[in-house]
């Protein structure tokens, strides 16, 4: 669970760091994303970092995709992502990659080595 004032900008400074060692990183997952903002979708190719949703902290697999800027940009469904969300919660470097945009984008999950 996230317990820091600013959760969001936190994990995206950790993201930060294991996205500069992305050529490590091996894909562990694919699946869709439901956008929060329909006019602000992602474009392909786009990397995210993943968080812990803040917003929900009691869900066990809530779990939200950021861009570069720390922004909270779409959510992962809760059912494919609870191993994820255990990963996130015990430190692990994860990212996504936009593998394709629209209504519901389709991303692919990467787990990274330790920086």
């Amino acid at each position: 669970m996230i317990a820091t004032g600013e959760p969001l900008q936190t994990a995206g400074v950790v993201a930060d760091r294991a996205l500069r060692t992305g050529s490590a990183a091996v894909k562990v997952l694919d699946c869709e994303a439901r956008p929060l903002d329909p006019d602000a979708i992602p474009a392909e190719g786009a990397r995210l970092s993943l968080v812990r949703d803040p917003r929900r902290p009691f869900v066990s697999g809530a779990v939200l995709l950021l861009d570069e800027a720390g922004g909270a940009v779409a959510e992962l469904p809760p059912l494919p992502v609870r191993m994820l969300a255990a990963l996130l919660d015990n430190g692990c470097h994860v990212f996504a990659l936009v593998a394709g945009s629209g209504p519901r984008l389709r991303v692919s999950i990467h787990l990274a080595p330790p920086v």
